[in-house]
């Protein structure tokens, strides 16, 4: 189901950013999908409690009323979001209208495309951070 929804719908530039990221772990793209649906079966081999929280959990109240004016925002929040990604289309830019303290990018890819681009993405926010 992941390989599907999440990896058959890559282009041809995303397939090869995520080969090239495979390669620098050591791995294949196919070693690397192998090895994340290991992961998620893992997860829940001694039960599905855990899984079935997640929906309560992130439907719960945690302290957000929209909008989050300057007042109300806990702090400065980075929302990337990428081009490509279909599976969550204009959730980055409901958070970025509705949260005062966000910076709002948008960057290339698919659903995926933030595991090849997490380090670009702290060089981007250490500097951030400094400065407060």
């Amino acid at each position: 189901m992941h390989r599907q929804v999440t990896f058959d719908k890559m282009d041809e530039a995303e397939r090869e950013k995520f080969g090239a990221h495979c390669k620098k772990l050591g791995t294949t793209p196919d070693e690397f999908i192998k090895s994340w649906a290991g992961s998620s079966v893992k997860s829940v081999e001694n039960g599905w409690e855990g899984f079935k929280q997640c929906a309560v959990a992130l439907h719960s109240n945690w302290g957000f009323t929209f909008p989050l004016d300057a007042e109300r925002a806990r702090g400065k929040v980075l929302i990337k979001v990428a081009r490509g990604d279909e599976l969550r289309p204009g959730m980055g830019e409901y958070l970025a209208q509705n949260y005062a303290s966000s910076e709002f990018t948008v960057g290339e890819g698919g659903h995926i495309s933030g595991i090849y681009t997490l380090n670009e993405d702290i060089a981007y926010l250490i500097p951030q951070i400094i400065k407060f």
